[in-house]
């Protein structure tokens, strides 16, 4: 980062186009009542400062780069996810009823699942695995495959 001083209590930071402002100067006669690490941070500022004339161009090195975050572990392929099976369960019985695999988008199905009945937006689920299809797992791929899904295979 660049810093252009034009006074020590102004600096000017070229890269983020922000006016930094540093705190006046303590008296000599002793430090501040209050001791904390801003203000002791604020001290060591003025001692860099100090020796600056107006316009000097500071230049402040960049921050180290932080390491990159581990990769994320994928979930487990064991079984489907319950929101996975009622999309599963309407698409079979969309599929049963209209004898065709395109669903429209704003298609909703209601199906009954373990005794509960289930309002779906199945032409959203279906756009969605579409969609995303590179991030199913293979036993899902394998269920959508099975009533003709051409894209799943």
């Amino acid at each position: 980062m660049a810093h252009t001083c034009a006074r020590l209590e102004r600096c000017w930071d070229s890269t983020t186009h922000r006016q930094i402002r540093a705190p006046p100067k303590q008296a000599a006669s002793g430090s501040s009542p209050t001791r904390s690490p801003a203000n002791a941070e604020r001290e060591e500022l003025w001692k860099a400062l100090d020796h600056l004339r107006e316009g000097d161009t500071l230049v402040v090195p960049p921050k180290p780069a932080e390491p990159p975050s581990p990769t994320p572990v994928k979930k487990s392929t064991a079984a489907p996810s319950a929101a996975f099976e009622r999309g599963l369960a309407a698409l079979a019985q969309y599929i049963a009823r209209e004898g065709t695999t395109t669903v429209k988008r704003p298609h909703r199905e209601a199906i009954v699942l373990h005794g509960q009945e289930h309002e779906l937006a199945l032409g959203l689920w279906f756009a969605n695995q579409k969609q995303r299809r590179d991030k199913l797992t293979q036993p899902q791929r394998t269920a959508l495959a099975e009533p003709g899904i051409d894209w799943a295979q």
